[in-house]
């Protein structure tokens, strides 16, 4: 029986400090296709997290990778404005990946122009923090997914994900190693997130979340709807500020944007939640397990915590928010020995869970 186990941790904010963050790239960050852009959409989510507001600039022309910023004056124009706490860097959406067909760049390119915007970053402000955008692969319904792997296409989603991955990553610890003495290079890993979410999986996979722009030419699967560039901003907001962004959505600020979350009110919270989970650090695994009964029940096992109360949510269908997911068992106080367990009946031949943990009233 496959079983979805998930731990929410409500969390207190982290401190609050004034940020300075400039976005370089294109579309991807300018969210064509959506109601408005990525930057526009972190400095809500600060303001809305009781942040304080950040001075955000967006450097971005449509189609433009690493090289072209590194020679543009504009954007040096950009990254010598001020003194920057951040600086989030995104490249061409297909640079970091095998495929040449497309403007005949490659990986070698992503490796030596990222390096070389880098070092303007690091001339203007030695101390600003450097974001690398690791941005998401095609739909799984694109022309460049053919089911085989060639100089102008991929096999499947996870092979251009992974690669985008891989790269990115590798350009980081390029720039780690060559400039120890620096703040760290990190990594914000949107397009990872966009695949656990569920966004690359085939249209007609239970599980599949559409983050794609509706009805672009010349096709579906490539661009951001209003969800995908959501998304993006929360695992900006989560990663620069140590923050949760989840409930972010219900203030004034996000929603008088009347952005297009679809016709599941869940939405929103399942996307802050996923971006929450994606940009934590590692840490001690939440070690929740299964066991099934001499009766045929599943018993839930999970580590508990003085002062937090435990909601248990079920379905038998993964498709849709868990936080929609119909509430089993509720207000769970701790067991006071580390480790609370509970047990339900089976219905249907599967069925997943989500445990919750909140703070006590």
């Amino acid at each position: 029986m496959p079983l979805l186990l998930l731990a929410w941790l409500c969390l207190a904010p982290a401190l609050r400090a004034e940020l300075r963050v400039l976005f370089i790239g294109n579309s991807f960050t300018f969210g064509y296709g959506s109601t408005t852009d990525v930057p526009d959409l972190f400095d809500r989510l600060a303001r809305a997290g009781g942040q304080d507001d950040p001075v955000t600039l967006m450097r971005t022309i449509s189609g433009k990778d690493f090289e072209w910023h590194a020679g543009d004056s504009g954007t040096l124009a950009a990254i010598n404005e001020r003194q920057w706490t951040h600086v989030i860097l995104q490249n061409y959406s297909t640079e970091p990946t095998h495929l040449t067909s497309i403007g005949g760049k490659s990986i070698a390119d992503h490796l030596t122009f990222g390096r070389a915007l880098y070092q303007q970053v690091m001339a203007n402000h030695s101390h600003s923090n450097v974001v690398l955008f690791e941005t998401w692969s095609r739909a799984a319904s694109h022309a460049l997914i053919t089911g085989i792997s060639t100089d102008s296409s991929f096999a499947c989603t996870a092979q251009f994900q992974n690669e985008l991955r891989t790269n990115y990553q590798l350009l980081r610890d390029n720039l780690n190693k060559e400039f120890p003495d620096a703040p760290p290079v990190s990594v914000a890993p949107v397009g990872s997130t966009w695949e656990q979410a569920g966004a690359l999986l085939p249209l007609s996979d239970p599980g599949f979340v559409d983050l794609f722009m509706p009805n672009e030419s010349p096709q579906y699967g490539y661009h951001a709807n209003d969800c995908g560039t959501y998304l993006a901003a929360c695992v900006f907001y989560a990663k620069l500020y140590g923050s949760s962004p989840v409930g972010l959505h219900m203030d004034p600020l996000i929603g008088s944007l009347n952005l297009n979350f679809g016709s599941d009110p869940g939405m929103p919270a399942y996307l802050e939640a996923k971006a929450w989970e994606m940009t934590q650090p590692p840490g001690p695994e939440f070690k929740a397990t299964t066991t099934l009964t001499p009766f045929g029940d599943i018993r839930l096992s999970w580590p508990s915590r003085d002062g937090m109360l435990y909601n248990v949510r079920a379905s038998d269908n993964p498709a849709g928010a868990p936080s929609t997911w119909a509430v089993i068992e509720s207000a769970i106080p701790p067991s006071g020995i580390g480790n609370n367990s509970t047990s339900f009946s089976l219905s249907g031949p599967r069925r997943f869970f989500v445990i919750e943990e909140y703070a006590a009233p």
